[in-house]
This record gives C-alpha cells, sequence and structure tokens, in this order.
C-alpha cells in the first residue's frame, strides 16, 4: 500500500492544454528544502552554522544513496522504491539531481555572505520551478525545451525577492537575470549547481561595482 501511495503521488501531474506535464510533487520537492534553508538562515541572520551542518549531513546522505544505488542491488532497489516519486528517468543513468542541489546549497553558502547565498536559493527553488511551470502553462517561444516566457517569469518573479531581501534593486536585478540567463540557456551543466552560483556570483560582482 506505501508504495502505491508513492508510485501515486510520482504520478500526479498537471495537463496543461498544449498537452506539456507538470508534475506536481517534484515541482514542490525542488521548492521546499529550498525554502526552508531560505527561511532559517534569515531567521538565524548572520549566523550559517546549521544551515551549513544539516546541508552536509545531507549531502553525505545522498551520496551513500548514489553509491549503494549504483554499486548494489539492494541500493537500487531502496532507491527507487522510496524514492521514485520525486526522480525523473535520466537519473538512471546519473547521479540523484537531489544530490546537486543540496551540494549547490551547501558550496553556496560557504562561499558568499549569507545575504547574497540566501538570494542565490531563491533564484534556484523558486525561479527555476516558476520557469518551468510558465513554460509549460504559456510558453510559445522556445529555445529547445527552455521558454522565453518561463525566463521571463523566472527573472520577475527573482528581481521582486530580491528586491525586498538586498539593499540594492541593481544587485537584485544582476543576480535575477544571472539566475534567468542560467537557466534559459543550454548549458551542458545541471541547473542545480550553476543556478545558485551563478546567481551569487553576479551579485557580488554588481555589489562591488556599484559599493
Amino acid at each position: 500500500m506505501a508504495y502505491d501511495i508513492r508510485t501515486a503521488m510520482g504520478n500526479l501531474e498537471i495537463k496543461t492544454r498544449g498537452g506539456a506535464t507538470i508534475k506536481v510533487v517534484r515541482t514542490l520537492w525542488h521548492v521546499a528544502p529550498g525554502l526552508i534553508v531560505f527561511f532559517y538562515m534569515l531567521k538565524t541572520y548572520p549566523s550559517t552554522r546549521a544551515p551549513i551542518i544539516g546541508l552536509s549531513i545531507a549531502v553525505a546522505v545522498f551520496t551513500v544513496l548514489d553509491i549503494l544505488r549504483f554499486t548494489t542491488t539492494f541500493g537500487y532497489d531502496f532507491f527507487w522504491r522510496y524514492l521514485s516519486f520525486v526522480t525523473s528517468s535520466k537519473e538512471r543513468r546519473g547521479p540523484n539531481t537531489s544530490l546537486y542541489y543540496v551540494l549547490s546549497l551547501l558550496v553556496t553558502i560557504l562561499l558568499f555572505p549569507p545575504r547574497i547565498a540566501m538570494g542565490a536559493i531563491i533564484c534556484l527553488c523558486i525561479g527555476d520551478p516558476v520557469a518551468g511551470v510558465v513554460g509549460r502553462l504559456i510558453g510559445r517561444y522556445r529555445l529547445r525545451n527552455k521558454s522565453v516566457e518561463g525566463a521571463a517569469a523566472n527573472f520577475i518573479v527573482c528581481f521582486v525577492i530580491l528586491g525586498f531581501l538586498l539593499p540594492s534593486r541593481l544587485v537584485a536585478a544582476a543576480g535575477a537575470l544571472a539566475g534567468a540567463l542560467i537557466e534559459f540557456l543550454p548549458i551542458p551543466l545541471d541547473d542545480n549547481i550553476v543556478i545558485p552560483l551563478a546567481a551569487a556570483g553576479a551579485m557580488v560582482l554588481v555589489n562591488l561595482l556599484v559599493s
């Protein structure tokens, strides 16, 4: 029964008029961890100790799961039995994208000032899913599987949020634009890794130029 519930969760989706599919649980899985880290950092600002510890543990757990998945039958069966509802078919051949996700959050927090890191996390956990959902709902102008409409929505939403978070609207615009462009362009690296690092890097650079 539990397996049936997980399978049903994985199949929970919204069909758009254009025939595209929005995977509801997978989208929420992409949003929730980043938001949890973001709000915890907001609550404990400027300390980043607890998020670093929590994300380090998450990286270790997902790393062990992937090692077991590719080296043992038990690990493979466990992963696809209990976590298949938040994974995609491409993860059968490569690392679990959740590992990329938590690793990129950890690296971003370690490398950048807290508010910059928080803005970059928003670009990943909010901007990226917004681009995907909007692109599937109303996207018409596309570059491969990404849409101009999704990229525009990504930029607008992130710019508004980062505008409240950061003291400079120009810095907020730089982060939002970098995150939206990285999500939109056909870069051969996983979005989960590149988006927060690019957004944070752009914000730091512009902040240095305007300060």
